[in-house]
C-alpha cells in the first residue's frame, strides 16, 4: 500500500469517527430530552446507514424503538436493518467501529413485589401465586430467538450490553455489558433451551456495569429504593 493510500485510509478512518461521535451525542440529547418529556419523536435520529428516522416507515421506527433508546444510552449509533448488529460503537481503544447487540428490558414499578422478609425484590404480577415470581435479577435480561440458524448464532459473538430501564420512570436505570466471548460462550450454553435470555445475574458475575451517555441512578441505588418504597409482598415461601 503506498503512502497515500495509507494517508487517504487513516484519513476516511478519522472522518468516520467523527461522524460516529457527533452521531452519538445527537441521539443521546435527543433520547434524553423524549425521556424527559415522555415523547417519543424520534424522526432526527441519526442511524448507521446515514438515513434518519424520518427516512423510514412509521412501522419501522417503531420496531426500533428500543434499539433506539438503547444504543442512545450506551453510545452507539442504532442500525436501521431489520437484521444484523443492533447498532455500532466507536470504543476509545479501537480505530474502527464495533458492532454491538443492545437489549433493552424495562419494568413497571406495580409489579415489582418484596419476599416476606422485605429484603429481596422481585418481579411478579400475580400474588397469589407464589411461583410466578422471578428475582429482579432474573427479569432484567436480554431474550435471544431459539430458533437462529447457525450463520445467525454464530453472528452474537458481539459485545452485549443490557439496558435496564424502569417505565414507570420513564428512564434509563442503569447498562450491564458482556465481551463478544463472554457472551457467545454464555448463549453456547443455552442454546438448548426452549428460551435464550441473558440474565441481569449472568451480566453481574461475567461482565461489569458501563457508563451511560447521561447520568443514572445506578442498578444498586434503584433496587434499595425499589426496596424501601415497594409494598407488595409476595404470597408465601422463603425469602
Amino acid at each position: 500500500m503506498t503512502i497515500s493510500l495509507v494517508a487517504q485510509r487513516s484519513s476516511t478512518i478519522k472522518q468516520t469517527r467523527q461522524w460516529g461521535l457527533t452521531a452519538r451525542k445527537h441521539n443521546a440529547a435527543i433520547v434524553k430530552r423524549c425521556l424527559d418529556q415522555r415523547t417519543s419523536d424520534f424522526s432526527d435520529i441519526i442511524f448507521w446507514e446515514g438515513v434518519k428516522g424520518r427516512d423510514l416507515s412509521t412501522d419501522v421506527l417503531l420496531s426500533k424503538w428500543a434499539d433506539i433508546i438503547a444504543c442512545a444510552a450506551i453510545g452507539a449509533i442504532p442500525s436501521s436493518r431489520p437484521r444484523g448488529a443492533d447498532g455500532y460503537i466507536f470504543y476509545k481503544n479501537r480505530k474502527t467501529p464495533t458492532a454491538i447487540e443492545a437489549k433493552l428490558c424495562g419494568i413497571y414499578q406495580e409489579d415489582l413485589a418484596l419476599g416476606i422478609r422485605g429484603k429481596s425484590l422481585y418481579y411478579s404480577t400475580n400474588l397469589d401465586n407464589y411461583n410466578s415470581k422471578c428475582a429482579i435479577t432474573s427479569h432484567f435480561s436480554g431474550k435471544f430467538s431459539p430458533t437462529m440458524t447457525d450463520d445467525t448464532f454464530a453472528s452474537k459473538r458481539r459485545d452485549t450490553y443490557l439496558v435496564m430501564f424502569d417505565r414507570t420512570e420513564n428512564k434509563v436505570i442503569d447498562i450491564a455489558t458482556l465481551d463478544a466471548d463472554s457472551a457467545y460462550n454464555l448463549l453456547d450454553d443455552r442454546r438448548d433451551n426452549s428460551t435464550i435470555t441473558l440474565k441481569l445475574s449472568a451480566f453481574q458475575n461475567n461482565g461489569f456495569y458501563f457508563d451511560c451517555e447521561w447520568n443514572v441512578e445506578t442498578y444498586d441505588n434503584w433496587n434499595k429504593r425499589m426496596i424501601k418504597e415497594c409494598k407488595r409482598y409476595v404470597a408465601s415461601g422463603n425469602d
